[in-house]
């Protein structure tokens, strides 16, 4: 690993946090290595966020390729998009290609799962367009 810090130097301790977290899930999460950092290194976040931003310079870091199917990009893990996704996907199984049934279905579960009716309407015509139906 590089690094433009001396041993022992913060900004060391959060560019080794930032390669143990890739390591390990094969991307960072600004928010879990801002959370990690502070109570392993005990600096502010923004100590932590410049040590991460030097640490992906460093390492010409880039977020993973989005999947990409019929042109549309499948939301990253963890959006209220993804979430949408999923719970369509579960939906598509059960009743099959009726897209207005799943639609009516999402719509009325809308607020059962947290979820804003606008985003649910936005979400699935994304939804609908990336699985093809």
């Amino acid at each position: 690993m590089k690094s433009r810090y001396q041993a022992g130097h913060y900004g060391h301790k959060h560019a080794l946090i930032a390669q143990l977290l890739f390591d390990l899930n094969g991307r960072v999460d600004t928010q879990h290595f801002s959370e990690l950092a502070e109570k392993l290194v005990g600096r502010s976040t923004n100590s932590a966020l410049a040590g991460l931003s030097h640490w992906k310079s460093d390492n010409s870091y880039s977020h993973p390729a989005p999947v990409t199917i019929n042109g549309i990009h499948l939301p990253r893990e963890g959006t209220i998009a993804r979430k949408i996704y999923l719970a369509a996907d579960k939906v598509w199984a059960e009743i099959g290609d009726d897209y207005k049934a799943i639609l009516k279905l999402m719509i009325n579960q809308a607020a059962d799962n947290g979820f804003n009716v606008g985003n649910v309407k936005t979400e699935m015509s994304r939804w609908r367009r990336f699985r093809g139906i």
